[in-house]
């Protein structure tokens, strides 16, 4: 439960194959759609890295080595939703640091969009998003000065570009699966009870 955008993405990459083709098993789709999304992963980091470090060695190098880390071949050959979460965080962090450099609204929407959809399919990483936070209030300890566009970041409209598409996905959902975030809290206590 609880991957809303895991079961969207799913559900599109199976009904387009199932209305063109009329294939009835989405079985083959699910897993499909994880090899796309790891694909996708490697594309993105490369991207990410080109952006950060301004070097296509160091791009190259990290995409090749998530390419063959076993650990995300492993994750990214079963249905399973690791590879949409990386891809997701790397969007966020490419947009991002676009939307430093660009001071484009473009990015800065990305970003929103990418980082709310990532508490879409999967929950437990909401945690990946305070290392944005950091490069967004503190852009000149990981960028060159010089490349900074956005200067006024603390401007209610960069903030709202920004946040505004992520509290629109993200909060919504927050709230209506609020039990569900407290209940491993309130599972957790009655575990610990029983065990006294």
């Amino acid at each position: 439960g609880e991957r809303y955008g895991l079961v969207l993405i799913n559900s599109l990459i199976f009904f387009i194959p199932h209305f063109i083709f009329g294939l009835n098993t989405s079985e083959y789709f699910v897993t499909l759609s994880t090899i796309l999304f790891g694909y996708l992963s490697v594309i993105i980091l490369y991207l990410f890295t080109k952006e950060l470090f301004n070097n296509n060695f160091i791009a190259i190098t990290s995409s090749l080595l998530l390419s063959f880390n076993p650990l995300f071949l492993s994750v990214s050959t079963f249905a399973k939703d690791h590879t949409h979460a990386v891809f997701f965080i790397l969007l966020a962090g490419f947009a991002l640091i676009k939307a430093l450099k660009t001071d484009s609204v473009f990015y800065k929407i990305l970003f929103g969009l990418s980082s709310g959809f990532l508490i879409l399919v999967r929950i437990s990483d909401i945690i990946s998003i305070i290392p944005f936070l950091f490069i967004y209030l503190f852009p000149e300890k990981f960028l060159i000065k010089d490349e900074l566009k956005l200067k006024d970041r603390y401007n209610i409209r960069n903030i709202t570009l920004l946040l505004g598409p992520f509290m629109l996905i993200s909060v919504p959902f927050l709230f209506i699966r609020l039990e569900s975030i407290t209940s491993l809290y309130v599972a957790n206590q009655f575990l610990q009870t029983k065990s006294l």
